[in-house]
């Protein structure tokens, strides 16, 4: 079976072929650039472009969206981390922080999946974490500079190119999706 991931993005790509490779499913990755609508729910913003992404290539798909909740900036930049990485530089976040004693983060992750019929599946997980006081890695985007989840000892910016493809492959929404769809299809 052949499904679309729709991502431009050539590392959450790799993560996913690295999750299917023992799967009757083959990702074919697609850089359709999808709409993305104004909302602070990450599950609504991923589902509304995997929809428009079926209806595009005429196929399944599947889209990925994460949203980054800083606790101490009241769950800002949310799903804008998109934007917010082409205007702001990690120490332009930890300026914002500096008077703030929760500096905790809730990484909301979700994957949405629409069937060429038009059925979809929703997964969603969470990773917390907490935001460094400052930034020792130069890898990585502007999050994984900062943040330090709760499963590890280091930014995900300090790990080796390896060592994330690891730790983002435990991804339980695309563990649950390559479960779910191989008992389904």
């Amino acid at each position: 079976m052949h499904i679309n991931y729709v991502t431009g993005n050539k590392m959450k790509f790799e993560i996913a072929a690295n999750v299917f490779s023992d799967s009757k499913i083959t990702l074919i990755q697609n850089k359709l650039d999808t709409p993305e609508i104004q909302s602070f729910d990450v599950s609504e913003v991923a589902k509304y472009s995997a929809i428009w992404a079926r209806k595009q290539l005429k196929s399944d798909v599947i889209v990925t969206d994460a949203g980054f909740y800083i606790n101490g900036l009241n769950g800002f930049p949310g799903p804008y981390i998109k934007y917010i990485n082409k205007w702001l530089k990690a120490e332009d976040i930890l300026k914002l922080l500096e008077d703030k004693e929760d500096r905790s983060i809730i990484i909301k992750d979700c994957l949405v999946y629409c069937s060429m019929s038009g059925d979809t599946r929703v997964f969603e997980s969470e990773v917390k974490g907490t935001i460094v006081k400052e930034v020792k890695s130069k890898g990585g985007s502007m999050i994984d500079r900062l943040v330090i989840p709760d499963s590890l000892n280091c930014t995900i910016g300090e790990l080796t190119h390896e060592e994330a493809i690891k730790f983002w492959s435990n991804n339980i929404n695309l563990v649950n999706f390559k479960n779910w769809i191989n008992k389904e299809k």
